[in-house]
């Protein structure tokens, strides 16, 4: 601050200093009875700047009155302006009095300032000095400098001083632009970042001595417009009020500052946040304590108001230089409506991810305490949170609860969340709740949770999320499914209606990076039968096309509930087989190796009936043949074996049957007691859509259609 004072000095008003200084050493009276007086000065200096090649010219009009030319080839600036410029000030008729001290006054001076800071039209200056209590007063007026005006006065007498500067309407990008013909890396920066605003500035500063004892500015920025190169860092039309208040404290050598700063206009894009201070205005205030020997920053008071968006009170404390180190810090975010916080702060974090395009409402806060001992703890708080996937993926609503996290500095501290209702795709979830513990970088269940599922329910015995090095979740949990009817599910997932319930173990399961894996199998009870799958793994879970792989194998189905689930006929008997090498996109089949047959070992009744044929032969490319024989007559059949053969790929359907036959293979082998019959098909590829359009046709109410195709 030192350092600050008397380069302000040096740049402003040095050239009063030295006056005054050259008055007093040299005899006036005897200067005055020669009428002319001109002094050379090869070199003077002070702290930071330095003035070469001075000459000081007095010219007697009378005994008191007398005009004065000062003016210096050379005036060096410090850092940061580090340049160097030439200085002429002129008075016509400057009042020098002689009595017990010298006092010299100028009402209508000139001051010129050869520097590209500042527009080259003359400085009105008006100025006093007395040379024994040293007491200094000027006034710059109706100085232009880069499209607007500025004022200053100054009052220095004995130790204490007061410095006031006003600036109107002062262009920025001229400034930058005339800062950037400096020899400094900074300006030319600022320089090709500013590209126009105007600044409005009132300031004031009142010390003692050397040291400040305040310094207040306040002021406003209208039509800021800024960009970097990579546009990154973009204003547009930006329209602010400002205030800074710095009062040193002589107790404990600290400075306490207080700013504020409201932002009412324009926008401003911080990659990736976008912020439109006409609709939702920012309004920013600090109070703080600044130790320039310690270079500590103690903010005791810094909040963070944007209308309609987020409220958030800070408190820290920083030590800066070479390696800056937060010692502490307090942040808390008053009850916020989480759909202006996503939309703003949120979303943009999110494009690209499964959580770039959700609707939202409920009111989320939270509180932060980092202290000097490393702890972290944060704690959010949710209230009736409503969150919607607008691809219609997933969804959550009335969550409300407390979550609360530690580092592994402090014990854990339990949270608990609880919501009303859910939604993942065509499955939807009931009222439950979670009682969880996160620490560190672990999360997991304190105990098991029940969560209803359609007309079921998913046990939760075991969950455990742990964040990774690259800070993608890993988690894990086992549990079971409590039946959930098969009527319900394959009605949600859009199946056709399914007999019998879906219930078992879940065996291990895990999460990482999008990526879903069972350690294990998971086994489905339906029809009297058992449904194993086993290699199970869903890919891009949440994403637009999520991708699932898995091997299924079929044991021992009995086909007189499956059959008659559908309107596809009577069949009885047993049925097993497998779907392996199973690939679905989007929840559609493009590749798998399926195979369904009667079992070896079956020594049960093995019946078809007419129904089931027709159906059975519109699959493999033939329909109402039997209605057109004589053994249309009967109504069931006897079989001894039966099934089909799929190889799914390019959406062609590779078709086989249960062994081969001449021109074909058998779909229906015949056997037992008569009447039995063979059905066989003949058609070997079909388009995957139209064999699903056949068995859409073969389960519906209206049977099969009669002809030949």
């Amino acid at each position: 601050m030192l350092r600050l004072m008397s380069f302000r000095l040096s740049l402003h008003f040095l050239a009063f200093f030295l006056l005054a200084c050259l008055l007093v050493q040299f005899p006036i009276s005897q200067a005055a009875a020669k009428r002319f007086l001109r002094l050379n000065i090869i070199k003077f200096d002070g702290y930071g700047w330095r003035v070469q090649d001075a000459q000081l010219t007095l010219a007697w009009h009378t005994e008191d009155i007398a005009g004065l030319q000062l003016s210096a080839g050379q005036l060096h600036l410090p850092s940061p302006l580090n340049h160097t410029a030439s200085i002429k000030l002129e008075c016509p008729r400057a009042t020098i009095q002689t009595t017990q001290t010298t006092i010299v006054r100028c009402q209508n001076g000139i001051l010129q300032l050869n520097t590209p800071v500042l527009d080259p039209a003359p400085i009105y200056i008006a100025f006093s000095y007395d040379s024994s209590s040293r007491a200094l007063q000027f006034t710059l007026t109706q100085t232009t400098a880069t499209g607007g005006q500025l004022d200053i006065h100054g009052q220095f007498e004995q130790a204490s001083w007061q410095l006031t500067l006003s600036a109107k309407a002062l262009d920025l990008a001229q400034i930058s632009t005339r800062l950037s013909q400096l020899p400094t890396a900074t300006f030319t920066q600022l320089a090709s970042f500013l590209s126009a605003g105007t600044l409005t500035l009132h300031a004031r500063a009142i010390g003692q001595d050397m040291q400040v004892e305040t310094a207040k500015f306040n002021g406003m920025l209208q039509g800021l417009s800024f960009s970097d190169a990579e546009a990154q860092h973009v204003g547009e039309q930006v329209s602010s009020t400002f205030s800074f208040t710095a009062i040193p404290s002589q107790a404990d050598n600290k400075w306490q500052l207080h700013t504020t700063l409201a932002a009412q206009q324009g926008q401003v894009y911080v990659e990736p946040v976008f912020l439109d201070f006409s609709t939702q205005p920012v309004v920013l205030s600090l109070d703080a304590n600044w130790q320039a020997h310690t270079q500590l920053l103690e903010v005791f008071h810094f909040r963070f108001d944007q209308t309609d968006i987020v409220h958030t009170e800070v408190q820290f404390s920083l030590h800066l230089g070479d390696a800056p180190s937060l010692t502490s810090a307090h942040i808390q975010m008053l009850a916020t409506p989480l759909n202006g916080l996503y939309q703003t702060y949120l979303q943009p974090f999110f494009i690209g991810t499964q959580l770039d395009a959700l609707d939202t409402s409920g009111y989320v806060s939270f509180r932060l305490n980092y202290d000097k001992t490393g702890t972290t703890q944060l704690q959010v708080s949710l209230d009736d949170i409503h969150i919607d996937d607008q691809h219609g993926r997933f969804a959550i609503h009335g969550v409300s609860g407390t979550t609360a996290w530690t580092d592994a500095g402090s014990p854990p501290v339990p949270s608990q969340l609880r919501w009303q209702k859910g939604q993942v795709y065509q499955l939807f979830l009931g009222a439950s709740s979670l009682d969880l513990e996160a620490h560190g970088k672990q999360v997991q269940l304190l105990q098991p949770a029940n969560i209803p599922v359609l007309d079921g329910a998913l046990q939760m015995d075991l969950f455990r999320m742990d964040v990774l090095d690259d800070f993608k979740p890993r988690w894990q949990f086992t549990g079971r499914i409590d039946p959930i009817s098969m009527e319900t599910f394959s009605e949600a997932v859009g199946w056709p209606p399914l007999a019998g319930t879906l219930s078992g173990v879940i065996p291990h399961v895990t999460y990482t990076d999008q990526l879903v894996e069972v350690a294990g199998n998971l086994q489905v009870h339906v029809f009297d039968g058992t449904v194993t799958i086993r290699n199970l793994r869903l890919e891009q879970l949440l994403s637009l096309a999520p991708q699932l792989s898995a091997d299924i194998d079929i044991d021992n189905l009995d086909l007189k509930r499956l059959t008659e689930t559908f309107s596809f006929g009577k069949i009885r008997g047993k049925l097993e087989g497998k779907v392996h090498n199973l690939v679905m996109q989007d929840w559609q089949p493009i590749f798998f190796d399926a195979a369904l047959h009667t079992p070896p070992d079956d020594s049960s009744a093995h019946r078809i009936s007419q129904r089931a044929i027709d159906s059975l032969s519109s699959l493999g490319g033939v329909q109402g043949a039997l209605s057109r024989s004589f053994l249309g007559f009967f109504e069931n059949f006897s079989y001894s074996r039966l099934g089909f053969r799929c190889g799914l790929r390019l959406d062609v359907c590779e078709m086989d049957g249960v062994e081969p036959a001449e021109n074909g293979y058998y779909l229906v082998k015949g056997g037992g007691l008569p009447p039995h019959i063979n059905i066989i098909g003949h058609t070997r590829q079909v388009a995957w859509k139209e064999l699903i359009e056949r068995l859409k046709r073969a389960t519906s109410g209206a049977g099969p259609q009669i002809g030949q195709e």
